[in-house]
């Protein structure tokens, strides 16, 4: 995830990629990524999704 400012606007990009993990990283992801990304993009409230929160700091910086 970036987040940047450019000609005066504030700018979110995912930079993520989704290629297949090796073994030991397929463990931890499935221990405890799941949860992780869950929390990330959310599900419900943007209380509950840190890109939501991402998304409303960017709107707030757009309306200065």
């Amino acid at each position: 995830m970036i987040v940047y400012e450019h000609d005066g606007r504030a700018w979110v990009r995912d930079v993520g990629s989704w290629d297949p993990l090796p073994w030991p990283q397929a463990q931890a992801y499935r221990l405890g990524g799941r949860a992780a990304q869950h929390a990330f993009w959310g599900g419900g409230t943007p209380q509950e999704s840190m890109l939501h929160q991402f998304g409303r700091w960017v709107a707030e910086r757009e309306r200065r």
